[in-house]
């Protein structure tokens, strides 16, 4: 029976170890993640919610985390529709630009849009933004996005969602 026991939980913790494994037909997830559109997250640190989700259509939508991180998707951007979800990222990790902002994730990694999305992300407020750029983060690094930055908000314009902050280069 332990022995049996042992093997769930380590074939369950494989499962977590997914970039987005899906929810049961109840809407559960293990412990440490929630569900969000299908797919089992995992939460951010301090606990679970503070995702916001919208289904966006080909007419396009604007999505945006409690505290203001947004993508705005222009009309004809999707060609079906699909669940859109914003909100500060569960990996706060340190990146090779000088942080602005905390880490956004913008969802689902794989969505696939005809033309770019605008990201905007709340910024710490600054007087000098001219060098302040979005960046999207991948395993590669982070790479600047085309857009600008006011005092309290960084722009950018991306081909997809995934994870992003708001920075200065080195």
């Amino acid at each position: 029976m332990r022995s049996a026991a042992l093997a769930l939980l380590v074939l369950g913790s494989a499962c977590v170890e997914l970039s987005a494994p899906p929810c049961t037909s109840a809407g559960r997830c293990l412990a440490g993640f929630e569900c969000v559109a299908g797919q089992c997250l995992e939460c951010v640190p301090g606990g679970c919610g503070g995702y916001q989700v919208l289904a966006v259509g080909p007419g396009g939508g604007v999505v945006c985390s409690d505290d203001q991180a947004c993508v705005t998707i222009p009309a004809g951007a999707l060609f079906d529709g699909a669940a859109i979800w914003a909100r500060r990222a569960a990996v706060q990790s340190t990146v090779s630009v000088e942080p602005r902002s905390a880490i956004y994730e913008f969802g689902p990694s794989d969505a696939v849009f005809s033309m770019n999305v605008q990201i905007s992300l709340p910024i710490s407020p600054s007087a000098s933004t001219e060098q302040v750029r979005v960046y999207r983060l991948t395993g590669e690094g982070a790479t600047p996005l085309e857009g600008s930055a006011e005092p309290t908000k960084a722009s950018g314009a991306s081909i997809g969602l995934g994870l992003f902050v708001a920075g200065r280069a080195p």
